[in-house]
């Protein structure tokens, strides 16, 4: 079965740029050269903590959970990868003359990385997810052909980790935990109520009580952004030109204050009783919804229908 996926337009609420740190809009798209390394990069990294970065890496021989990393088309599939802490065990072994990993057994205990995160990802039984985006409108036959042209593939032939829209989320997949089927070995935390929700209630609470500034916004949300190591929310900057993309009938600064709590609670339940809260329905839910975008030669071998879903959609598609 299909997992949570999200649509291109809450992909792009995470907005950041890394060149100076500052609250903006990210790295603009591209639309000759569209990908979804691109869509990932120069953003705020909450985004990579709540949607599955893209990556690939080969299979083996040696092991059906063992990989080898993936260095070709100038290292472009190891981006992300870089930034997470290795899920694979060296074993030893060598293929095609690169180190061999394993994704460890559930059996024997933790997976013993030093983050929440890790990559590459696995599934609850541990075992290897080789290539996101994974997706179920692609033929795994595409994936050598996009490879071999230094496109992205969009199907591994798993069929866990899998979504229509290519933004699979696993926000709250835990990778340090011992995961068996049949015996409850976890140990993360589930917490019910945070401070995370606490502080956005106030913020927007203020709002619309006419008393939110700029120390509330260093009470509440600053604190979240400096945790996410983000640009701070100045208020005095935020006119009605900051977000081009903001529906133009919201303050502007309570359209950021509401960006805030979709992207800190994204994936936890929040935001359709928000959307019902604020009535914008016909903004946010009455919409075509995108998927990644996906360069002309590798959207040959996507099935674009997506039933209505949110999914990847070719030029004349359906």
């Amino acid at each position: 079965k299909d997992g949570l996926p999200i649509h291109n337009a809450r992909v792009k609420y995470y907005d950041y740029n890394g060149a100076d740190n500052s609250y903006t809009e990210g790295e603009p798209y591209d639309y000759a050269n569209c990908d979804i390394y691109k869509t990932f990069r120069n953003r705020d990294p909450r985004l990579w903590q709540t949607v599955m970065p893209p990556y690939h890496v080969n299979t083996t021989s040696t092991g059906i959970n063992d990989f080898t990393y993936d260095e070709s088309n100038n290292f472009k599939y190891m981006e992300y990868l870089r930034k997470f802490p290795s899920r694979g065990n060296e074993t030893g072994l060598t293929d095609n003359g690169k180190p061999v990993y394993r994704i460890p057994e559930v059996q024997t205990g933790y997976y013993l990385i030093s983050g929440h995160k890790a990559l590459p990802s696995g599934n609850w039984g541990g075992n290897l997810q080789p290539n996101v985006p994974n997706t179920s409108l692609s033929s795994s036959g595409a994936m050598s052909s996009a490879l071999a042209a230094g496109l992205t593939p969009f199907n591994s032939s798993k069929t866990y980790q899998l979504c229509k829209s290519g933004y699979f989320v696993w926000k709250h997949h835990a990778g340090w935990d011992r995961q068996d089927q049949n015996v409850a070995k976890e140990i993360s935390d589930k917490p019910l109520f945070k401070i995370e929700e606490v502080l956005l209630n106030y913020a927007e609470a203020k709002f619309e009580l006419g008393a939110f500034n700029q120390t509330v916004a260093d009470q509440t949300i600053n604190l979240l952004r400096d945790r996410a190591e983000v640009g701070r929310m100045t208020v005095a900057e935020i006119g009605s030109d900051f977000d081009p993309d903001r529906d133009p009938s919201i303050d502007p600064v309570l359209w950021e204050i509401r960006r805030e709590r979709l992207i800190e609670l994204m994936g936890e339940s929040f935001s359709f009783e928000d959307v019902r809260r604020w009535k914008k329905a016909d903004w946010y839910v009455n919409k075509q919804h995108y998927g990644a975008y996906v360069e002309n030669a590798t959207a040959q071998g996507i099935n674009s229908i997506s039933l209505g879903e949110t999914g990847i959609l070719k030029q004349g598609g359906t």
